[in-house]
């Protein structure tokens, strides 16, 4: 892993809690056993505010701080694959290849924080 996606895991971007959230998802990788909480406000169209809590490994928290940087105040791409998140991702020189559960974990939470809007699903 690169270090600036080495440098999201020591400083995450958007960790925490968010209430009130309009979603909420919870999502967990039946192999390695990551665990990712994703909430999202939306307003407008654009979500508002997004934040997360993981136990997880580390490109998983890199991918989580990543889909904050590149979705908060903007519109949620329909679903996988997320383009800015990939391309974010790609661009801070990839998560290696044991990385590429932790990028679908994330899209995973993304996908139902992007079809979901108002709705709650655990």
């Amino acid at each position: 892993m690169e270090e600036a996606l080495r440098r999201l895991v020591r400083e995450p971007l958007g960790v925490g809690d968010l209430e009130p959230a309009d979603v909420e998802v919870l999502r967990e990788d039946p192999v390695c056993g990551d665990r990712l909480r994703m909430k999202a406000r939306f307003e407008g169209g654009r979500c508002a505010a997004l934040r997360w809590r993981a136990e997880a490994c580390p490109a998983t928290l890199a991918a989580a701080s990543l889909a904050v940087r590149e979705y908060e105040g903007r519109e949620l791409e329909s679903g996988p694959p997320f383009g800015r998140l990939r391309g974010a991702v790609a661009s801070l020189g990839g998560l290696g290849g044991t990385g590429a559960h932790a990028l679908a974990l994330v899209e995973a939470c993304l996908e139902v924080l992007a079809r979901n809007g108002g709705k709650r699903e655990a």
